[in-house]
């Protein structure tokens, strides 16, 4: 650690977002991560949205109300131009987040299906602070 550099560590860590996508949709609600970095998706058990999950993001936040598919957001992609995504995706299980690098830093997030939900369905994504 250099010299002056500060550290911050907490003591307890955050409990999970709730990463909702309603009824019949494929894309969730937005999160906003402020200061933190995902590190892992617990997928509910009666989980029907599909093996692929992939992500939009924004620069800026907008209201709770607005509609999911906002203009504002934009699938996150590689450096190669592919989708940033997460396979194999099945209910009951949670995901680790750590392979997937394109989400560091990431503030305002969306979560999608590859199909629409045919109820309500939370996913929980873990995380950590964010230190620079």
């Amino acid at each position: 650690m250099a010299s002056g550099e500060v550290v911050q560590i907490e003591a307890y860590p955050k409990p999970p977002l709730a990463v909702l996508i309603p009824n019949g949709n494929k894309i969730s609600n937005p999160i906003d991560t402020e200061g933190y970095n995902l590190t892992g998706l617990l997928v509910p058990d009666a989980w029907d949205g599909g093996a692929t999950i992939t992500f939009l993001v924004a620069e800026k936040g907008e209201p709770e109300t607005a509609q999911p598919t906002s203009p504002r957001y934009r699938p996150l992609v590689t450096a190669a131009g592919s989708a940033v995504s997460l396979t194999g995706v099945a209910a009951g299980t949670m995901i680790s987040l750590s392979n997937v690098p394109e989400l560091k830093g990431q503030r305002y997030i969306k979560m999608q299906a590859a199909s629409n939900v045919g109820a309500d369905r939370t996913l929980q994504a873990t995380r950590v602070q964010y230190v620079q």
